[in-house]
């Protein structure tokens, strides 16, 4: 008798030791999955923001005009919307050299593209991106994939707003 109280304690001590190992393996998964989530959700918060602040400063091949000032020059070119919502021109143009060159805001795309390409695309990143004027027509707008942030469960966004001649634009950035 006194043989099998031993062995059951024994057994009483190796169950609660297993249970106590256990349980400390799923702290420790809970608890570096907590802080994976907490420097990924840091880090979708500020993109936004930060990407926008670099790619409005972001100097192109235009007269050494950064993004910012090629939007406003769209934006002031833009003469109102079609019944899409997109904006029309008067001057489709942009004047990117005064004697030799001249390009339409394909430059602008151009060079938002490969932002977004280098940056967003690369890391797999969902995101949705407009230019559009405060009577709501668009300049540009993409998004990454087709249906942008529409199925995600976690979306970050900034707007920054500039002043053109023709009204306020807002520059949006979404990700997901």
């Amino acid at each position: 008798m006194k043989n099998s109280k031993g062995q059951l304690e024994i057994f009483g001590i190796a169950v609660i030791f297993l249970l106590f190992i256990f349980g400390l393996m799923i702290f420790i998964k809970l608890s570096s999955t907590k802080e994976e989530n907490l420097a990924f959700n840091f880090m979708l918060e500020q993109m936004p923001s930060r990407l926008l602040q670099t790619m409005t400063e972001t100097t192109t091949a235009c007269q050494k005009k950064n993004i910012g000032a090629l939007i406003l020059d769209v934006a002031s070119s833009q003469s109102g919307s079609d019944n899409a919502g997109r904006c029309t021109y008067t001057d489709n143009q942009i004047i990117c050299d005064t004697v030799t060159q001249t390009k339409s805001k394909s430059e602008l795309e151009t060079v938002v593209k490969q932002i977004f390409e280098n940056s967003l695309k690369i890391d797999k990143i969902s995101y949705e991106f407009e230019i559009k004027m405060k009577d709501g027509c668009q300049i540009y707008t993409e998004k990454n994939p087709a249906d942008g942030c529409s199925k995600a469960g976690k979306i970050s966004a900034e707007t920054f707003t500039l002043q053109s001649l023709k009204g306020k634009v807002d520059i949006v950035l979404k990700v997901c």
